[in-house]
């Protein structure tokens, strides 16, 4: 619903009164008089700016709140340099400036004097709908501010989802923006043309130290081409791979020491992978993690790189068995009944009252077949119905016999289980690990019983002896280990097939640098980027880079699939089926004339 909208957020300083005094002989003895001459370079400065990031957007309303000389300058520079059409208004009635209540501003300018009222300016927003997680954000200052407040604001800026936010002080030539490499200070000054970049997206090579705990994943099957067959390895770096390729550096993975090997061995989360790397003077790590872990003495700055959780696999869906009674609907075979039924009744009746020996059945079956005629005495007025009832027949025996090939020629299968509803109505039982308990016992439906798995049970093997079960899985085993290798297939038809339908979140992948107060805004972050799609960038990049790395490889073997006939191979059948309706009519015919033929002579 939310476009890649802009959100222009103008930021004024108000000084306590106790402090005014003080400040007001250096301002004036400081910045005074280099203001005026210093003001026309800034506001080409603050509309090169909005020029260079908001070329399509337009300005449509304008939140100003309290009196500040300096934020009343910067809308009039705002309202001549971009000649935009500006409703300027003093609280939150945005559903007052257009006709709909509902509209999603495309652009927004706020014009504020602290750092509470920004942050009631963002919440009401997002009441309101105009908000966008994804949008540039522009923040002007009115005082110069410090290192400290700097870092605080992009701190608060952060905690509501603004992803991309620049500072420009007002009457400097100075921008800032947010880095979240460097060490000292969450930001670094750069020119104007640079204030909106994805700094995530390059880091120019570097080589980045990684620690890793093996064997933190399970059956993950690998391509050997000398031995030709699959293997199961016990660690999928495709997360951590697709994101060296994507931001451009390199990895090195030491081993552990002796001394951390018992530290990680005896973590209490079967699936969390800590991986630590430095860039630069900063310390990051590489987090895998489930969607409820909370951390209760460190707290770390998230950035969401992808998605997981724990689906059913349900068995693959079976091949439609062709209905004899398919061509025709329930009205068409009862009026074909009914007529048989008549038929034979009058056949029935005819026969006694002339003593004729023939079956009375057999007869109207031979008549509805077209392989019997009436006698020549019978008169012309019970004559002529039943030759009427037998061309009907030979139509629709005719008519049944071309859809009951097309049935036969076409192969179609039953729909796959893609809903948790289907899998509740198709199964109460559904098979799993241990260390799934945890997570999927308070999302259980109660008609559903957990069957759990002990951890020696080999889970391919299960799953081939079971090929009717329902059971439990991450996505990236579905993915991974079951769908794309092929391994519990039949003849190249996979056994089993992942439900679309998420059971429940099982765990995200987080880049997260070291030391920042943020993960109490885990779920905000997590929302705003998949508001984002950037999940589905991060999955794209991993098929992409496991086909190249050969990590995870297609199964290479025969692969037999069902195709659809295709419009000339239908019509070639037609031809064929008329012209064998044609033959038989012709048979039909010369074999009603020689008995005819027949009769007088005897």
């Amino acid at each position: 619903m939310l476009g890649w909208f802009s959100v222009l957020v103008i930021f004024g300083v108000f000084i306590t009164p106790s402090e005014g005094a003080q400040f007001s002989a250096n301002w004036e003895k400081k910045f005074i008089n280099h203001e005026d001459e210093n003001l026309r370079e800034y506001e080409n400065l603050l509309l090169k700016i909005m020029k260079n990031a908001f070329s399509e957007s337009k300005a449509n309303v304008v939140l100003v709140s309290g009196e500040c000389p300096r934020c009343n300058r910067i809308l009039d520079i705002l309202m001549k340099g971009t000649k935009l059409p500006l409703v300027a208004v003093t609280e939150f009635h945005l559903a007052n400036s257009n006709n709909s209540s509902d509209t999603i501003y495309k652009f927004v300018t706020i014009v504020v004097s602290n750092f509470d009222e920004l942050h009631r300016h963002f919440e009401k927003l997002r009441l309101q709908y105009a908000w966008n997680p994804r949008a540039k954000h522009l923040i002007v200052t009115a005082v110069e501010p410090s290192a400290k407040e700097l870092q605080i604001f992009f701190e608060e800026c952060w905690t509501h989802r603004v992803l991309n936010v620049g500072v420009s002080i007002y009457n400097r030539y100075e921008v800032y923006t947010y880095n979240r490499y460097l060490g000292n200070a969450p930001f670094e000054k750069v020119n104007a043309s640079n204030l909106f970049y994805d700094k995530l997206r390059d880091m120019m090579g570097h080589p980045v130290r990684t620690k890793y705990v093996p064997f933190v994943g399970r059956n993950v099957p690998k391509w050997i081409p000398e031995e030709r067959k699959f293997v199961f390895v016990d660690v999928d770096w495709a997360y951590a791979q697709a994101f060296l390729q994507t931001v451009n550096a390199t990895a090195k993975y030491p081993d552990l020491s002796n001394e951390e090997v018992p530290l990680y061995a005896g973590f209490n989360y079967r699936f969390e992978r800590w991986k630590q790397r430095n860039f630069f003077s900063n310390e990051l790590w590489f987090n895998e993690m489930l969607a409820n872990f909370v951390f209760f003495e460190r707290t770390e700055q998230v950035y969401p790189l992808g998605f997981d959780g724990i689906y059913v696999i349900a068995p693959k869906s079976g091949l439609k068995l062709p209905n004899v009674f398919r061509p025709y609907q329930k009205m068409s075979w009862l009026a074909i009944g009914i007529s048989l039924g008549a038929y034979g009744l009058y056949t029935y009746v005819l026969h006694k009252r002339r003593n004729i020996t023939a079956d009375a059945f057999m007869s109207t079956l031979a008549t509805f077949l077209g392989q019997y005629y009436p006698k020549r005495y019978r008169q012309l007025g019970n004559k002529g119905p039943i030759i009427v009832w037998s061309l009907f027949s030979m139509l629709v025996i005719s008519a049944y016999q071309g859809a009951l090939y097309s049935a036969l020629a076409i192969l179609t299968y039953y729909p796959e289980v893609n809903t948790l509803d289907e899998v509740i109505r198709l199964t109460n039982t559904v098979y799993g690990y241990e260390e799934f308990y945890e997570t999927v016992k308070d999302h259980m439906p109660p008609t559903i019983k957990l069957i759990l798995l002990d951890q020696n049970t080999d889970w391919y093997k299960f799953m081939k002896l079971h090929p009717g079960y329902f059971y439990l899985g991450s996505l990236t085993a579905v993915k991974h280990g079951i769908m794309r290798p092929l391994l519990l297939s039949q003849q190249g038809i996979p056994l089993y097939h992942g439900v679309e339908q998420c059971f429940v979140p099982m765990y995200t992948t987080y880049f997260t640098p070291y030391g920042s107060p943020y993960l109490d805004k885990l779920d905000w972050v997590t929302l705003a980027f998949r508001e984002a799609g950037l999940h589905q960038y991060w999955e794209n990049q991993i098929s992409i880079n496991s086909l190249l790395t050969g990590l995870t490889v297609p199964f290479d073997g025969q692969i037999r699939t069902v195709k659809k006939l295709s419009l000339m191979t239908e019509i070639l059948a037609f031809y064929i089926w008329a012209a064998g309706l044609l033959v038989s009519f012709c048979c039909f015919v010369y074999e009603v004339y020689s008995r005819r033929c027949t009769e007088k002579k005897s």
